[in-house]
Parts: structure tokens; sequence; C-alpha cells
């Protein structure tokens, strides 16, 4: 939880909503991201989307099972 509301913070300095998120699977953390719409003049840059891609390039699965 302190990586997401910690990359949440770092999201106003780009003019974002400050919102962060973070994937986990095993005590072992595979992404964190924040809020990146107004950066990257993005829809979906939203946390949660941006972590979850990430993350499943990092399990290279899209399957992200067991992963919080």
């Amino acid at each position: 939880m302190r990586l997401a509301l910690d990359e949440a913070r770092r999201c106003t300095a780009h003019g974002d909503v400050p919102v962060g998120a973070a994937v986990v699977h095993g005590g072992e953390v595979l992404a964190v991201a924040g809020n990146a719409r107004e950066l990257e003049q993005d829809p979906t840059a939203h946390a949660e989307i941006t972590a979850l891609r990430a993350a499943a390039r990092a399990q290279r699965s899209w399957h992200l099972e067991g992963c919080t």
C-alpha cells in the first residue's frame, strides 16, 4: 500500500489525479504505477490499468493468478 500511496503523490507533479496502484505476487512487487492521463495524453493511462499491463509483461502472461 505504501508503494501505491507514494506513486499517487508523484502524480500531482504532472497534473494528474493522485491515484497509485501496485501489483504483488507472493511478496514480490511486479509493478507500480500512477495515473498518467495528463502526462501521456492517454485516456486509458489510469494507475490500475498501467500497473496491470506492466505486471502482465513481468509475468509474461495476462493471467495474473495469485496477484494482489
